[in-house]
């Protein structure tokens, strides 16, 4: 067939088609848009934020926090898609104008996502019809190419994100990030144009503000970029909605560590204790990192603003008001001036006097927290005001763009527990879980246990500056096979949960490191030691000396105070590391110098450091303030507990340690995340001697649980191993409630000699015997089933490692004082 007869054929197969395209148009229904003058707008918004892959459901131990905002303690699961989902279609089912907004990062923080890689949670946003999505910082996780393939794929829904020019240097005119991502969209709420922003995180993607970044990313000035989008939307829009995963400001400082702050070039000359940021020094570091509370402060126009990141709720609304820049910064109150929202009035010189603000609007921010704890509602009323009358050509014209105002609203945050019971889950959610379940369950044994804690082992301190669980996750990096450095650091946050009481699963293990995050090692002078530490305290020091770092084979005092006080009197002795040692005698020869096994204390009370703090200058027993508080060693001090550190060591909460110095090389574990710069880690950035070993921190506290810790049943003695025999043996033939009153009876008479045991086999074989719910009650198959698996407990314990842990001192700290 030629091309001729081909395209002829063709347009007789279009025809028929052309045909009933106009038949059925004929036959759609017109839809009149509803008359929004004179009426005031109801606008309902659904907010989501930060569901960090938290699909299913999941057991938490709720907090008091959490418990203040509704969320029930009782309930034996918390979250999930399906159940959110559920609360979600009933919003949008009770009619009106709905608009659902999401404040981004909900890939990352649970199996499901380290099997598909976000699959599934763009998945299920699509079927939920989300309106607009900021896009978060974890959406990268797995790389610029995965986020964009995931979208094209799964997503159709808005990806938004104005604060980012995406033009990779290296592909001009290539940026796969701006093919699926928009500065804005506008949503038809029933006739009212809704026009919705999208800004992204700024200060939690390492390398950010590199050049030529793997990302394919430069950040530009988000606040000026946000001014010009409201400007830009305003004559199509009416209504204007920032969704934003930037975080608060407060936050960011405490995350930067004041990193962003700008100085006076002679420091030397700043009084101790004095603030020596030039003027405008707040100022240009809000423009750099800007919270929500900056966006709309120092901008005009916005409406509302949904927040995320933080992982909080701000129950109510915190209310800003907007066009109200700080007057620290002459370039914002200069360009609100001349947009007509404020006035000043100045001094000969042109000094600023004072500022009169003009028609500043109340606009509520809103967060909902994360991990799917809580969905929220923002039921909002718009109308429009009455033209002005004030003659003031500003406020005319204003009114003719967009005369429509918040005039009232309500926050409602929605718990997420059993109040929607499994039966009312949501099954078009449940049915796409469902389908991708099997093979998360055949690829990852999320539910195979590894071991047993018989206390809960905390992620942070309440003691010392080190957790339980830090000394734990640090120990592991640093002793691990092919890694064994002379000191390990890992980000506090970086451990995402505590390991409750009970048995540890796999799954247990992905909560607690839901990221894929892998071990590197780095050498570092005895400076950038002091250096890492320094910046260690001072970022702890700005979050009420909450510790941000965890270690292991490394000790230091915190010095937390914000000005200089005693102990420590040299000027740069604030927010700063003390008392650093890394080795010492402690290591050596523990009996003598470390900590006694009874007790749990040091056996030194006193350092090695024969000198005098504040004695005569240049004396020979005289030690400079770096060794503060140090105190010489009483002659005849003999060792043991209340004894003497050799010569030249410190005594530490842990024994005698060998202080740093500064020209020796050390070699440090990391996480590759702060390796690379992540939370401000500097220091740790451009160190040429990274090596990344590969070895993930979730196997390496795996295998290190596997190889130092005893079987919870390691000290039983051979009579009452034969009493397991036995039990096991005298199953078969019993009834299996028979069965479970001896077993019963048995824990009870190991309570106390063998504790740990016992609460092992009791938990692990009520763990395992609800893997039987699914078969009939009281069929021979439910009895076989529940009968084999509480043996199986019996034995699985013997071996099962028994994980304890304490704060033991490594991180000490010295609380601001006030006085």
């Amino acid at each position: 067939m030629g091309p001729e007869a081909f395209m002829f054929r063709s347009h007789l197969f279009l025809v028929p088609i052309i045909a009933l395209s106009f038949l059925f148009a004929g036959c759609l229904k017109h839809t009149e848009m509803p008359e929004l003058e004179g009426h005031d707008i109801k606008i309902t918004f659904i907010h989501t934020s930060d569901w960090h892959s938290r699909l299913l459901p999941y057991y938490l131990k709720v907090g008091e926090s959490d418990k203040a905002l509704g969320l029930d303690e009782n309930s034996p699961n918390i979250g999930g898609a399906a159940r959110a989902a559920t609360l979600i279609k009933r919003i949008r089912a009770a009619g009106g104008r709905v608009v659902h907004v999401d404040s981004g990062d909900v890939f990352q923080g649970a199996p499901i996502f380290n099997e598909y890689l976000g699959e599934v949670e763009f998945l299920i946003y699509s079927m939920l019809h989300v309106d607009a999505f900021a896009v978060g910082n974890h959406e990268f996780d797995m790389g610029v190419t995965n986020y964009v393939n995931k979208t094209i794929e799964f997503a159709r829904f808005p990806m938004l994100n104005m604060n980012y020019a995406m033009e990779n240097p290296n592909y001009p005119g290539a940026s796969p990030l701006a093919r699926v991502t928009h500065p804005y969209t506008i949503a038809n709420a029933e006739g009212l144009r809704v026009g919705i922003i999208g800004a992204g995180s700024l200060g939690s993607i390492v390398s950010m503000y590199e050049g030529g970044n793997s990302l394919g990313v430069t950040p530009v000035e988000t606040i000026e970029m946000i001014q010009f989008y409201i400007d830009y939307l305003r004559p199509m829009s009416d209504v204007i909605v920032v969704v934003s995963h930037l975080g608060l400001r407060s936050e960011k400082q405490m995350e930067r560590g004041g990193d962003d702050q700008i100085y006076i070039e002679d420091p030397d000359n700043c009084p101790p204790g004095e603030d020596c940021t030039i003027p405008d020094a707040l100022c240009v570091s809000n423009q750099r990192l800007p919270g929500d509370e900056q966006i709309i402060a120092n901008t005009e126009g916005i409406d509302v603003v949904f927040g995320g990141h933080l992982h909080i709720v701000l129950s109510p609304p915190e209310v800003i008001h907007d066009c109200r820049p700080d007057p620290s910064c002459p370039q914002l109150i200069d360009f609100m001036e001349r947009r007509g929202c404020l006035e000043t009035t100045r001094d000969p010189q042109g000094n600023l006097q004072s500022i009169r603000y003009k028609n500043s609007r109340a606009v509520p921010l809103m967060h909902s927290g994360a991990f799917l704890k809580f969905v929220g509602q923002m039921d909002t009323v718009f109308g429009k005001p009455e033209a002005p009358t004030s003659g003031d050509p500003y406020e005319e014209a204003l009114w003719a763009l967009n005369g429509w105002e918040l005039k009232a609203f309500r926050q409602i945050i929605h718990p997420m527990d059993n109040r929607i019971p499994v039966e009312q889950f949501d099954g078009d959610t449940q049915r796409i879980l469902d389908w991708y379940k099997p093979m998360l369950y055949q690829h990852l044994p999320l539910t195979r246990f590894i071991a047993f804690a018989p206390v809960k082992i905390r992620r942070f301190a309440t003691g010392y500056g080190d957790s339980a669980l830090g000394n734990v996750v640090s120990t592991a990096i640093q002793v691990r096979r092919r890694v064994e450095t002379d000191f390990a650091l890992t980000n506090t946050l970086g451990i995402r949960s505590d390991i409750e009481a009970g048995p540890v699963t796999i799954e247990t293990m992905y909560n607690v490191f839901p990221f894929e995050n892998t071990i590197t090692t780095l050498t570092l002078s005895g400076s950038e030691v002091k250096q890492l530490l320094d910046y260690v305290s001072l970022r702890s020091a700005r979050r009420g000396c909450q510790p941000q770092a965890q270690v292991a084979g490394v000790t230091f005092v915190m010095n937390c105070n914000e000005t200089v006080r005693p102990p420590y009197k040299d000027a740069e002795s604030y927010e700063s590391a003390h008392r650093i040692t890394i080795g010492g005698a402690r290591f050596e020869d523990p009996a003598l110098y470390g900590v006694n096994a009874e007790t749990g204390k040091p056996v030194c009370s006193y350092d090695g450091v024969r000198c005098v703090s504040g004695g005569p200058v240049g004396a020979a027993d005289t030690c400079d303030d770096s060794y503060e508080p140090a105190a010489s060693c009483p002659d005849g001090t003999a060792f043991g507990e209340g004894g003497c550190c050799p010569a030249g060591e410190l005594c530490t909460p842990l024994g005698c340690g060998r202080p740093i110095t500064l020209l020796s090389s050390y070699t440090l574990a990391a996480n590759d995340y702060i390796a690379a710069g992540g939370s401000g880690f500097r220091v740790l950035q451009f160190n040429t001697t990274q090596y990344n070993t590969g070895i993930p921190l979730r196997d390496a506290v795996v295998d290190f649980m596997y190889i130092n810790y005893p079987g919870c049943g390691a000290t039983l003695p051979d009579s009452e191993l034969d009493r397991i025999e036995g039990l096991k043996a005298a199953a078969d033939s019993q009834t299996l409630a028979d069965f479970k009153t001896a077993f019963a009876s048995f824990i009870d008479s190991l309570r106390y000699s063998q504790s740990r045991y016992a609460a092992c086999s009791e938990q692990v074989a009520d763990a395992l015997t609800k893997d039987c719910s699914y078969l009939e009650r009281n069929s021979d198959e439910r009895i076989y089933c529940e009968r084999q698996l509480m043996k199986s407990a019996l034995d699985m314990c013997i071996r099962m490692p028994c994980i304890e842990a304490r704060e033991e001192g490594r991180i000490d700290r010295v609380y601001p004082s006030y006085e």
